[in-house]
């Protein structure tokens, strides 16, 4: 049961994945359609899609044959298609007829190609005969063909696949609300919160539904796997082959709806402990440490210059960062997926697709490296190992913080992978500036040096010119001091 479902849930992602590419790239692709011979037994032509009554008989996996009639198509002057659902698995001689007066020619065109809807209608309904897949995505979707020879994939907040609808291929939806009503000819797999699969409904192959809330009101000619909350088994159900089911309390199933095993697992919630839930939050967080250290020592001996320029993308840029993160958060998937579809640029598709998920792995650890980064800078006494520790430790507490943490997780992602772009794409012009910078610093340095050199030594000159002066002044006044007394004194004597 648990490798089933494991298996039906892998098995769902991918071929939603797929769904989703086609849906998105496909839009010019035509198919050749063509109609199974299991549904219809004589040929369809193009021109008068004239379709002959046909009844086959198909062999169950028990080995027990059961003939039924899978459908009745009725041929009309309209060029149209009326099928009309069996009834039942067990009925095994005919179908409900149809009255002449009960029957009524449909108004639907028939679509020979893959049909593919987006909508933001409120309700979006599907009215067409379609010999091809269905892709569409939608609020509310409502399947009212008459038939759809191909897969259907529907991604949708409410759908209704109506009483008349047969599909001939397999049915994957994702949806809030799940109405199963119609005939589906293959495997059924669905998800969603709630899913009732009415009484007019009919699965002929294996049907595998996860939701919270799941009804089976219908007939399922082989096994079902329910993987739900609650489980709701009416009188009405009949299950060809095993009913097997996780859920949280054992569904009361009516004796003789399930002709197979029932097989009942019952979803265990473990109640962990106050010391070992704290204990896996220490792990946790030891974790992130590690790693976020990890990948600091790497980047460290990639470039030596790389927290330099980190810490100036987070504080002066840092919107230009988070619109860069955004950008490529958005794009580069995209630009992935539209690279693989081109089978000359296949391969550079695949190799975004780690890269990208390589940015998404390291973008907390480089959040927190520049932040780090960018409070050493500004307070130079803190040490880096001691901060980006710290930092680390804070991020992860807000985090797991409800709600919070979710937007701090976003937002964290978006400035690393935004901080590392830039980095790496502007690395050769960063560190070109940083060192003309540098140069210019060091040259006015030593401007101001042989500027205050030069000032030395005129000052000296300056000093030495006016001890000088003061050397060659000081006899010439004596000399001159020494004449003038003697002469005073001649004069004197004279004249005595």
């Amino acid at each position: 049961m648990k490798l089933k479902k494991k298996i039906a849930i892998v098995v769902f992602l991918l071929m939603m994945c797929i769904a989703t590419i086609s849906f998105a790239t496909s839009a010019n692709m035509t198919v050749v359609n063509t109609v199974d011979e299991n549904i219809l037994n004589n040929t369809v032509t193009s021109e008068t899609n004239n379709v002959t009554e046909g009844n086959t008989l198909k062999e169950l996996e028990n080995g027990e044959n059961i003939d039924y009639v899978e459908n009745v198509v009725i041929e009309n002057n309209a060029e149209d298609l009326k099928i009309e659902p069996r009834t039942s698995i067990t009925d095994g001689v005919d179908p409900i007829s149809l009255d002449e007066e009960e029957s009524k020619v449909s108004t639907a065109k028939t679509i020979n190609d893959n049909v593919y809807k987006a909508t933001t209608d409120a309700t979006y309904t599907l009215k067409d005969n379609v010999y091809g897949n269905v892709f569409v995505a939608g609020n509310e979707v409502i399947i009212d063909s008459d038939f759809i020879s191909g897969d259907l994939f529907i991604v949708a907040n409410n759908v209704t696949i109506n009483k008349d609808t047969v599909v001939d291929g397999n049915v994957y939806i994702v949806a809030q609300s799940t109405k199963i009503e119609g005939t589906l000819y293959r495997s059924v797999y669905l998800a969603g919160k709630t899913i009732n699969f009415s009484e007019s409904s009919f699965v002929a192959y294996d049907a595998l539904v996860a939701g919270e809330q799941i009804k089976m009101s219908g007939e399922m000619a082989r096994s079902v796997y329910v993987y739900a909350g609650t489980l709701e088994v009416s009188k009405t159900a009949l299950v060809g082959k095993d009913l097997n089911y996780e859920a949280n309390e054992k569904a009361e199933v009516p004796d003789g709806v399930v002709s197979g095993n029932i097989n009942f697992t019952k979803i265990v919630t473990d109640e962990k402990s106050t010391l070992e839930i704290v204990l896996e939050y220490v792990i946790d967080l030891l974790k992130t440490l590690i790693f976020t250290l990890a990948v600091f020592i790497v980047i460290s001996l990639i470039s030596s210059k790389f927290t330099y320029k980190a810490q100036e993308y987070m504080g002066k840029h840092i919107l230009k960062s988070i619109g860069i993160g955004l950008f490529t958060l958005i794009v580069m998937p995209i630009a992935a997926v539209v690279l693989i579809l081109i089978n000359s640029t296949a391969g550079i598709g695949i190799t975004l697709i780690p890269i990208y998920m390589l940015l998404l792995f390291i973008a907390n650890a480089i959040t927190a490296i520049a932040f780090s980064a960018m409070l050493c800078n500004r307070s130079k006494g803190m040490k880096f190992p001691i901060v980006l520790v710290l930092i680390t430790i804070a991020l992860w507490a807000l985090e797991i913080i409800p709600y919070i943490g979710t937007i701090v997780a976003f937002f964290s992602i978006l400035i690393g992978m935004g901080i590392l772009l830039q980095v790496i794409f502007s690395k050769n012009k960063t560190i070109s500036k940083g060192e003309e910078d540098i140069e210019k610093i060091n040259e006015k340095i030593k401007e101001n040096i042989e500027k205050s050199e030069v000032k030395e030594i005129e000052k000296q000159e300056v000093k030495k010119s006016k001890t000088k002066a003061k050397k060659e002044s000081k006899p010439k006044e004596k000399k001159v001091s020494k004449k003038d007394t003697s002469k005073e004194e001649k004069e004197q004597k004279e004249d005595k």
